[in-house]
């Protein structure tokens, strides 16, 4: 696909010299490019010129020229990699003649651009600074839209390029893109919103689950602790029997066998103890742990519904208005697609309107400067009428006399009128040119 190109124009800085000389430092230029950029001025300076300028105003008009005044206009134009000084200078005469604007300084710059990743994105382009006065009256040179127009497609024909998009397109783009990015950032808030709940909801359950096991670890303590109190209860029923013992106790005791006995029982009654003990400790740890744990989840519990909470409140003001915006963008999606047709129709109109003008004026200049002009059709009212065999019309002497008025009509009244409007122009223009025709056939008597 070929690269497309378009050409800006604004009014010219006085910064603009020395930026587009490189004469200051630039952060965003590649210094090691600088001397692929090339460089042209029919001029000692801008500076110069604007006096130059001011002084030809106060000459052709006797006032000052207006302090915001604009005498030099720059124009940045999209080019290629092999686009030359003399191309850009053909542009300049082309624009001088068909708008009457004069280049006096032209840049290419080759060393501006932006990397991306490890590779190196270049903007290449070319500043053309116009003198933007006529210099016979000392007035601005006025230009239209449709001159604008016309100076896109000299541009792209000149440079070898493509045509641009044309700006109302381009401003059509912008509003999709602006819409779809607020669409996205609909969505990015909608998918927060979703994980915020989601963790809220995930935390209530390990919260509620961490309490059950709390629970379940009070009861098992409890537990517990019943059972050592049973287990002692009973080692002291069975000291006491072994120390009251009967007689046969008594005896044995005599014989030896209630010491051993009796140290036997102490023995058992520590090891239950201690068993009891470490058990205890055991689970008493356990449920403190358990119990610490349960707390943080609780605390983070809290801290995460707070967080919702001022979350939802700081940004409901924000959810409504998106809400509010993806209905208006879907409203505006639909008057793009209504744009967008708009704007088809009106670049074709604009197109042939353009071809269908410049043919007019090149017939009418070419009749009332004494050549010949052959037709294969004529125009009566507003019809396109093909002729068997090609109409040739040229006029004498008396005939151009009296064409002069009419000349001056259709130059200041009817070609300057229908410039300024798209609406009506095919008939309009179609009326003029049988008006032409038939005045030319009377004065021919072809009876047109």
């Amino acid at each position: 696909m070929a690269k497309q190109t378009s050409i800006h124009l604004r009014p010219c800085k006085q910064s603009s010299e020395a930026h587009n000389k490189r004469e200051k430092t630039l952060d965003y230029v590649r210094s090691d490019l600088s001397p692929l950029n090339e460089w042209w001025s029919a001029v000692h300076s801008l500076g110069e010129r604007r006096s130059q300028i001011s002084a030809l105003v106060k000459e052709k008009t006797g006032r000052k020229m207006q302090t915001k005044a604009e005498p030099l206009r720059e124009g940045v134009v999209v080019i290629k990699e092999d686009t030359t000084i003399e191309e850009l200078r053909e542009l300049g005469r082309r624009f001088q003649e068909r708008f009457g604007v004069t280049p006096v300084q032209i840049a290419i710059h080759k060393d501006e651009g932006h990397w991306q990743g490890e590779v190196w994105k270049p903007n290449l382009h070319a500043h053309i600074v116009f003198d933007w006065y006529d210099h016979s009256t000392g007035k601005s040179i006025k230009t239209s839209s449709l001159d604008a127009i016309e100076m896109q497609t000299i541009c792209a024909e000149v440079l070898g390029m493509e045509r641009g998009v044309s700006s109302e397109k381009k401003h059509l783009e912008a509003a999709r893109y602006k819409a779809q990015a607020r669409q996205k950032e609909l969505e990015a808030l909608q998918k927060e919103r979703d994980e915020v709940v989601a963790k809220r909801e995930e935390t209530e359950r390990m919260t509620e689950t961490l309490r059950e096991e709390s629970k379940d670890l009070q009861l098992r303590k409890q537990t517990l602790e019943e059972d050592i109190e049973n287990l002692s209860e009973s080692f002291h029923v069975k000291a006491e029997g072994i120390v009251k013992g009967t007689a046969q106790g008594v005896a044995d005791w005599f014989t030896g066998k209630s010491k051993r006995r009796a140290k036997k029982a102490e023995e058992s009654e520590a090891k239950i103890k201690v068993e009891a003990s470490a058990q205890i400790k055991a689970i008493q740890d356990k449920c403190a742990a358990k119990e610490k744990l349960a707390e943080g989840k609780i605390a983070e519990a809290d801290r995460t519904i707070t967080q919702y909470t001022s979350w939802k409140k700081s940004h409901q003001a924000d959810l409504d208005r998106i809400k509010d915006y993806k209905k208006r963008a879907e409203t505006a999606e639909n008057r793009l697609r209504q744009l967008e047709q708009t704007v088809s129709l009106r670049e074709s109109l604009i197109e042939k309107f353009i071809g269908y003008g410049v043919c007019l004026r090149e017939h009418w200049n070419r009749l009332f400067n004494g050549e010949t002009v052959q037709s294969n059709h004529i125009v009566v009212r507003g019809q396109h009428i093909p002729l068997d065999n090609p109409l040739h019309v040229r006029l004498e002497e008396g005939h151009r006399l009296m064409l002069h008025d009419q000349h001056w009509v259709t130059e200041q009244g009817f070609w300057n009128g229908i410039k300024k409007g798209l609406t009506k122009v095919f008939e309009k223009g179609s009326q003029a040119y049988a008006w032409v025709r038939q005045q030319l056939g009377q004065g021919r008597g072809l009876g047109v």
